[in-house]
């Protein structure tokens, strides 16, 4: 807290004695406290004395119904998306987009990571617009072949190593450009570079979009059928998207 980490997450919290762990970390202000939570039913006093919940079943079900599921038809069921894990409310929550326990070696349609390419991209721009949830978390990071890899620069067998930087000598970012295709090509899901998710193409944009159309009223539905489904936020937002296709599946 004296080096000015304000936020804190704590691991493994279902395993915890709440009463304990509060007396350590209520002994200092810190801005934001989350738990690590894989969707167990809370019992209502980690969030009492610890901090909010990580729900990472609201991206499951944003996946689900924008890359897996392949009746059409459903698509518009996706407004009805209220809550991630069942007994946590929207209050208690804090949801991540993606995190680092949930990768896979090759790209998987149902897990959400760079690998599945632009359909990762869409669904990450969808968390951001849905005007339903309050706390979000984006996910940037880098590449890997293998989950056990580390960041680049530090590769499996090497004792020590020091991490790429994200910045070239010349100012310029390493990072991945955004993806045009579903999934993403083999070449390039495998190469070992930073991949700055949170920079790509629209992020920026939808984080302004977010502050000032979340919490707003889902109006006027549109839906064809065909993949297409728009909806207005209160008198003033706007959400348009279209279910794409996937070359490997």
């Amino acid at each position: 807290y004296d080096m000015g980490v304000t936020m804190l997450r704590v691991d493994a919290a279902l395993y915890q004695d709440a009463g304990h762990t509060s007396r350590v970390l209520n002994r200092f202000a810190w801005d934001y406290v989350y738990m690590e939570w894989w969707g167990e039913y809370p019992v209502g006093i980690h969030d009492k004395y610890m901090g909010n919940y990580r729900d990472v079943a609201l991206t499951g079900k944003i996946t689900h119904a924008l890359a897996v599921e392949a009746d059409l038809t459903k698509l518009p069921e996706l407004l009805d998306l209220s809550y991630g894990v069942f007994g946590i409310s929207d209050d208690q929550a804090l949801y991540p987009f993606a995190y680092h326990d949930k990768r896979t070696d090759q790209a998987v349609q149902s897990v959400a990571t760079y690998k599945n390419g632009l359909e990762y991209h869409q669904q990450q721009k969808f968390f951001l617009a849905w005007p339903k949830s309050t706390r979000i978390l984006l996910w940037g990071g880098y590449s890997w072949s293998s989950t056990e890899q580390g960041p680049p620069g530090c590769e499996l067998g090497q004792e020590m190593c020091k991490p790429d930087p994200v910045f070239n000598d010349a100012g310029e970012m390493a990072c991945m450009q955004t993806p045009t295709v579903s999934p993403m090509p083999e070449w390039q899901a495998q190469k070992r570079q930073w991949v700055c998710e949170h920079r790509w193409t629209g992020v920026a944009g939808l984080l302004g979009f977010r502050r000032a159309c979340r919490g707003l009223p889902v109006e006027e539905v549109t839906g064809t059928g065909q993949g297409r489904l728009a909806f207005k936020l209160g008198g003033e937002c706007f959400v348009a998207l279209v279910k794409g296709s996937n070359e490997r599946w």
